[in-house]
């Protein structure tokens, strides 16, 4: 039986060794990163069209955490970006920016 997303939030809650805990998250965060930067924005088709995290909720992620501009994904924000305002022009969209951020 494979670990599941289960499992890994019953260790992190139950986990006494905070030395665990941290190399389990600077996993995830290895990983959330190679996916953001490397893998989604090399193939700007699939970013644009059907990006890697469902509703780029990585990105908003970052955003809701006050990350500075330059540490977004720069090529997934600019489609973010363009998707909003291409809804407010009543444009057609790929999806709609429902529960959208963006930097004023």
């Amino acid at each position: 039986m494979p670990l599941e997303p289960k499992h890994y939030l019953k260790f992190l809650e139950n986990e006494a060794e905070a030395k665990n805990k941290s190399e389990l998250l600077d996993l995830l965060d290895k990983r959330i990163n190679l996916l953001c930067f490397d893998e989604c924005e090399r193939d700007r088709i699939v970013c644009t069209l059907t990006p890697l995290c469902s509703r780029r909720f990585l990105l908003r992620l970052r955003i809701k955490n006050n990350l500075m501009i330059d540490d977004l994904p720069q090529f997934c924000y600019s489609v973010h970006k363009g998707v909003v305002e291409r809804y407010f022009r009543n444009k057609t969209v790929v999806y709609r920016p429902y529960d959208a951020y963006l930097y004023l």
